[in-house]
């Protein structure tokens, strides 16, 4: 097996030579012959410590070169086993925007040409950041432009998600009553994550009997659970950053970013100020940005956060 480090081996050999015989030179003959013997050794095993450094850095870059097209054999082995079953198969990829965030380059493009070389597979892509599947999908310079159909997922209806988790708790032998309900809609603003937690919660605290209080612990319980996360948010953010968060919490959503009463009230500053603090928020997945035809609506990302915000 070729040694990859043979070249700086033969150097530290040499400097070790060097210093072996610069001792015997020393004692028997002259300290000064054998000092430049030394300052030769030395030479060599800085030689040698520089052609290491280059022998590991070009080992390291072959070995990245090696995995990532491990990694591309692998995702392309497991589209032509799955194509080669003769049936049709769909594959869901959940938050498909954090494609953006792998260290292997050109991902989009090398995912797209397996893609197109299938014929039995249909996939579905889902992203909860709109601004990033939006780029992925619908800007002309990017590998899956026009490739897709575009769907948009509404929320629940209220009643329908009402009889759901009336449903549920009587299953159990459970009550809940109709006040208790609305408010668990109306707090999650029925978001399915949030409003399957707060359920888990309550069912988890088995109280048989499900009132408005026993929601409201449940809710007071799930913010005191995040609390840590919360407290790490305003670390990573500025004070201007963090005052805005709490600006639109306390609105609930807004509508309009740039509106002088929201500014005013919030001592936010100029519509510049506004619109650079939600931008960047939004980058951050701190804020939501809603477009629809009548507009953007802005809201805390975390609805859970967005609550505990509001009490401050």
């Amino acid at each position: 097996m070729k040694d990859k480090h043979f070249v700086s081996r033969i150097f530290i050999c040499a400097g070790a030579l060097m210093s072996i015989s610069g001792i015997l030179i020393a004692i028997c003959v002259k300290i000064a012959y054998g000092g430049i013997l030394f300052a030769a050794a030395a030479c060599m095993f800085f030689a040698a410590r520089s052609v290491r450094i280059a022998e590991n850095k070009k080992e390291n870059k072959n070995q990245e070169a090696k995995t990532a097209h491990e990694k591309e054999y692998t995702l392309r082995g497991l589209f032509d086993f799955l194509d080669a079953q003769g049936v049709p198969v769909i594959i869901a990829i959940d938050e498909f925007q954090q494609i953006r965030d792998y260290p292997e380059k050109n991902m989009e493009a090398l995912l797209r040409s397996y893609i197109q070389q299938t014929h039995n597979l249909t996939f579905i892509f889902c992203g909860s950041k709109k601004h990033l599947m939006a780029d992925i999908f619908a800007n002309e310079k990017k590998p899956f432009y026009s490739s897709t159909t575009f769907i948009s997922l509404e929320k629940i209806s209220e009643a329908s998600y009402a009889n759901f988790i009336r449903h549920h708790f009587n299953l159990d032998g459970r009550t809940i009553d109709d006040e208790s309900i609305q408010f668990i809609l109306d707090w999650t603003r029925r978001h399915t994550y949030y409003t399957q937690q707060l359920c888990h919660t309550i069912f988890a605290n088995n109280d048989k009997n499900v009132t408005l209080d026993v929601v409201r612990a449940a809710c007071g319980q799930l913010m005191k659970q995040g609390e840590a996360v919360y407290l790490q948010y305003r670390q990573m953010l500025t004070d201007k950053q963090w005052n805005y968060l709490i600006a639109v919490a306390k609105e609930g959503c807004v509508k309009q970013i740039t509106a002088s009463a929201f500014l005013k009230h919030h001592k936010i500053g100029t519509p510049s100020v506004s619109r650079r603090l939600a931008e960047a928020l939004v980058e951050k997945g701190l804020l939501n940005d809603d477009v629809r035809i009548d507009g953007t609506t802005y809201t805390v990302s975390d609805v859970f956060f967005s609550h505990w915000l509001e009490r401050l």
